[in-house]
């Protein structure tokens, strides 16, 4: 089972925290991620690879997530 690492970001883009998702597929894990948004800016990792970028609010709607995430990419 391979295992992701999501990473919360501050508003000056620097790693506030992160968490660790096992999950079976990177699709599962995006969705564990996508579970676990709060409104600010994620990354989701598995190893060196970074698989999804997650934006978080915008000044304009800091009352809500947009839920948005970018397509998966992988260079191997």
């Amino acid at each position: 089972m391979p295992d992701y690492r999501l990473y919360f970001l501050g508003r000056d883009g620097h790693i506030q925290q992160a968490a660790d998702i096992e999950a079976a597929s990177d699709e599962a894990a995006l969705e564990v991620a996508q579970q676990m948004a709060d409104g600010r800016p994620m990354e989701l990792w598995q190893r060196a690879f970074r698989l999804a970028v997650i934006p978080g609010w915008s000044e304009a709607e800091k009352s809500e997530p947009t839920g948005a995430l970018a397509a998966p990419t992988r260079s191997h």
